[in-house]
């Protein structure tokens, strides 16, 4: 039977073949036989684990061991935030395309805008001005003989007898005015002798008296057919370039009548040179000052007539060529001098 140190001896051994054994697991880490397998990539917004190795601590090793244990800890990394507003990649793709969508249709809106502005330009009523008399001659008012003054009056004549014919003619024509303009199916028609007191066949529309009479009216040409004037309705909303004396004139009578301006597509007549303007002289228009509203919309069909002012130049300067230019004027006048919208342009010479 064994005695006591013996048991001793044996139970020391023991201990120390597990301590030699304790020392290697916990301070020895030697790698695996194998590498593992790489683990499979983490779900989306996943958290992942990681591992860290702290520097040692020596409180916890093993005693008798000069050598610290190495501490391992255990920590969490989060997979790096995407962009979950909008889908990550996914969704800026979206957001890119969108902008880019919206892009175009703006531009397309746009150009189509434009194209159906130029339409609409190219389709615009422009109503043109004529000029009465009218002798072939490049707009050239000439009096200087009897010889003259007998072609201007026949002129005149033939032109203004188709009015005359008009007021006989009977069928759905009236009688306008401001408070009874025309009702559906009904013609305005101009009565002749409202053109003034001198402006007249008995008196050789003022030529022999050296205060010659023109007559403007609208052409009645297709590019004109249908055109209704945007009249002025409030004194602000006369264009600066308008004569300054038309300005006035327009103001004068909205005082007289109550505040309103009248529905007229104004007329305005002044010579193309300032420096004429005295030689010109004074300037008389009748029976209005331009055109009333309620002979629009410009008809190219019978028994319709464009309305008429008489324009009288009361004494122009003699032996002195002038070049006068008469405008109408509303909000929607297209002005053209090559074509003769919305203006007409003659010369004027007195011998």
């Amino acid at each position: 039977m064994p005695n006591s140190e013996d048991c001793v001896k044996a139970l020391a051994l023991r201990l120390y073949s597990d301590t030699q054994m304790g020392r290697a697991k916990y301070s020895c880490v030697s790698p695996p036989p194998h590498p593992p397998r790489p683990p499979p990539p983490p779900p989306p917004h996943a958290t992942r684990l990681a591992a860290r190795i702290l520097p040692p601590a020596r409180a916890g090793s093993m005693a008798g061991d000069p050598r610290p244990s190495p501490r391992v800890e255990a920590f969490e990394i989060s997979a790096p935030p995407e962009n979950t507003e909008n889908g990550g990649c996914l969704g800026r793709n979206k957001h890119f395309w969108a902008k880019m969508a919206v892009g175009v249709v703006v531009m397309l809106v746009v150009t189509l805008v434009v194209v159906i502005t130029t339409i609409f330009l190219l389709l615009e009523k422009k109503p043109g001005l004529r000029l009465e008399p009218d002798l072939g001659e490049d707009e050239l008012v000439w009096f200087r003989s009897a010889d003259d003054l007998g072609r201007v009056t026949a002129a005149l004549t033939t032109f203004l007898r188709a009015y005359d014919d008009q007021v006989n003619s009977g069928a759905n024509m009236k009688d306008c005015a401001p408070y009874a303009p025309p009702l559906e199916g009904e013609t305005c028609f101009f009565k002749t002798n409202l053109l003034g007191r001198t402006c007249q066949r008995e008196n050789s529309w003022g030529y022999d008296k050296g205060s010659p009479c023109v007559l403007i009216t609208f052409d009645k040409q297709e590019v004109s057919a249908g055109w209704v004037p945007d009249v002025y309705t409030d004194l602000d909303e006369l264009p600066p370039e308008m004569p300054l004396e038309l300005r006035l004139y327009i103001t004068n009578v909205t005082k007289d009548n109550r505040g309103f301006i009248p529905e007229m597509v104004w007329v305005s007549c002044t010579p193309e040179d300032p420096s004429d303007q005295a030689h010109l002289g004074a300037i008389e228009y009748s029976p209005w000052r331009g055109f009333p509203k309620y002979y629009f919309p410009i008809r190219n069909e019978a028994p319709y007539l464009a309305p008429i002012v008489a324009v009288q130049f009361l004494k122009p300067a003699t032996r002195r060529p002038m070049t006068v230019e008469c405008r109408a004027w509303s909000k929607n006048m297209v002005y053209s001098r090559a074509e003769g919208y919305g203006l007409v342009r003659f010369h004027l010479t007195l011998d």
